[in-house]
């Protein structure tokens, strides 16, 4: 909210705009706008800090490659396949929330 210029503020309430109506038609929209990006980019650094891959946690990933490595020795393209999946989790992730975020 304090992102939006004061003028805004001052030309809202010269207008007339009540309290609420400067806070609903004002200051949300743009203050919104003006923290998307950076709230994707914390949702999107909270995901990958917390291995939350829709639904499926990174250390259940990470337990079923070292089982499919356990199983034929073949450590380097297990990992390859749970890294792509862990990146192609985030990757989607921002999209959509950058499109959801153009939409406002």
């Amino acid at each position: 909210m304090q992102s939006v210029p004061n003028g805004q503020r001052e030309a809202a309430l010269a207008q007339g705009f009540s309290t609420a109506g400067l806070l609903r038609h004002i200051l949300l929209p743009q203050g919104l706008a003006n923290a998307w990006q950076p709230v994707v980019g914390q949702y999107l650094n909270l995901m990958k800090l917390s291995s939350l891959a829709s639904g499926i946690g990174f250390a259940e990933l990470t337990y079923q490659v070292r089982q499919i490595e356990s199983y034929n020795a073949h450590a380097l393209e297990a990992f390859a396949v749970g890294t792509v999946l862990y990146l192609f989790t985030g990757v989607v992730l921002g999209l959509l929330l950058s499109r959801l975020g153009q939409s406002q």
